[in-house]
Formats: C-alpha cells, sequence, structure tokens
C-alpha cells in the first residue's frame, strides 16, 4: 500500500454492529437529550432504529424524535427541529441514515446556535456567513453510502416557499462522529 496521511476533525467507527455503541459515543461527545434525526421506513426495516435508540436508553439517555426527513431537505423539518432543541435542552443531535438526514440535522445543528434575532435562511444559507460556534455538536449513524456528508462541513436544503436550493458549508457543522 501507499503511504498517506489522513487528517479528519470526524471520529469514525466502522464494522458490523457499530450502531450498537453509539451511546458511547453521544456521551463522549456530551450528550444526554439526543435529537434522534431520520427519514422515513429504511431505518426502522434494517435495524438501525432499534438498534440506535435501544443502546441510547439503555445509557440512560433522553431521546426526542423528529422523524420524516425527506430527499432534499427541506428548510420546514429544519425549524421544527431547531425548536425541538430548544424546547427540550438537546445537548447532541443524532443523525441516523443517509445524506439528507445528515444535511438537515447539520442544518438544525446550525439553527442551534442563532440568536432569536437572526434567520437561518437569509443571514447564513442566503449569504453564505460562517456559522457560529456555540452550536448543539452533531453525530453520525450512516446507513448508506453517502456523499461524504457523514465528514465533511457541507450540507444543502432546499426552501420551496422560495424556490430556492442551496448549499452551505462552514467548519462547526462538521460531524463529531461517524
Amino acid at each position: 500500500m501507499d503511504r498517506f496521511v489522513f487528517y479528519s476533525p470526524t471520529l469514525f467507527a466502522f464494522g458490523d454492529g457499530e450502531e450498537q455503541n453509539t451511546a458511547a459515543l453521544v456521551k463522549r461527545f456530551g450528550g444526554s437529550r439526543v435529537l434522534l434525526v431520520y427519514g422515513g421506513g429504511s431505518v426502522k426495516r434494517n435495524g438501525a432504529y432499534d438498534d440506535v435508540t435501544a443502546a441510547l436508553r439503555e445509557a440512560g439517555n433522553e431521546v426526542i424524535e423528529l422523524s420524516g426527513v425527506t430527499p432534499n431537505p427541506r428548510l420546514d423539518k429544519v425549524l421544527e427541529g431547531v425548536k425541538l432543541v430548544k424546547e427540550h435542552g438537546v445537548s447532541l443531535i443524532l443523525a441516523v441514515g443517509g445524506g439528507s438526514v445528515i444535511d438537515c440535522a447539520k442544518f438544525i445543528s446550525l439553527g442551534s446556535g442563532l440568536g432569536e434575532d437572526e434567520d437561518l435562511w437569509d443571514d447564513y444559507v442566503e449569504t453564505g456567513k460562517p456559522a457560529p460556534e456555540n452550536l448543539v455538536p452533531l453525530g453520525v449513524v450512516l446507513t448508506t453510502a453517502a456523499t461524504g456528508s457523514e465528514m465533511g462541513d457541507a450540507a444543502v436544503l432546499t426552501n420551496w416557499a422560495r424556490n430556492r436550493k442551496l448549499g452551505y458549508t462552514s467548519f462547526p457543522l462538521t460531524p463529531k462522529f461517524s
């Protein structure tokens, strides 16, 4: 094998059954109240939902759920997630799924650090303004080959009210673990 050096600020845990160790990673990165973000039925059909929620609850975590994330994540779902984070004092956001679920969770994380007078879309997505540093951290349980969203700081978001889909990138959106 050729020599190489690899650095990523995301901690990676690989292997069959690794999702059962999610609670240890959640604890390592400060979680206790977890917003579990996922899409439709695939995470329930493939067993990831059961494995992750069982591990989290067994470790004493409070789990708040946001389901129904669609491909091309939408601003309204992100704002629903931001509201849950603030209402429940969420300490870690956990995306269980593929690229769209991860992107939605990244924007929820971004929204978690904004003040009442700031608008996620107008002040950040439209302008590309860097994310604040005080975001609720994000972890990922990847269930499909994705676009690298599980290890990077980029995400896309759709605003149906304005008929726009935009990309956004800012280092604080990088997942803590995957």
